[in-house]
């Protein structure tokens, strides 16, 4: 997997969130790595928005303040067109900092 974009980070207070446009491409598969300082779970999520519903969770994974080394399955794309989605980076526990890449396939 290669890196997509800089790493994205932010300063959190305990339930505090930070989301990123994703747009999804065709047959790729993404993943999401985190970390915190001072944070005890940090959450990753890659939310999809359904045309017919309202957006869900893709994937989510929680971590601790360890670096998160994702998930052992990255997450394909199998639409046929780009579809719009969003990274959000949630503080579970704890206030510190907190980042977040994205790597594709």
């Amino acid at each position: 997997m290669r890196p997509l974009g800089p790493a994205m980070g932010a300063q959190f207070h305990e339930g505090q969130a930070f989301e990123l446009p994703l747009p999804l491409e065709p047959g790729s598969c993404y993943s999401i790595v985190g970390a915190g300082v001072g944070i005890a779970e940090l959450d990753l999520e890659l939310v999809i928005w359904s045309p017919t519903s309202h957006a869900g969770v893709l994937a989510h994974r929680r971590s601790t303040a360890a670096p998160n080394q994702g998930n052992t399955r990255c997450v394909r794309h199998s639409m046929a067109v780009e579809w719009p989605s969003k990274i959000v980076v949630r503080a579970a526990r704890g206030s510190g900092l907190g980042v977040a890449r994205v790597y594709v396939d």
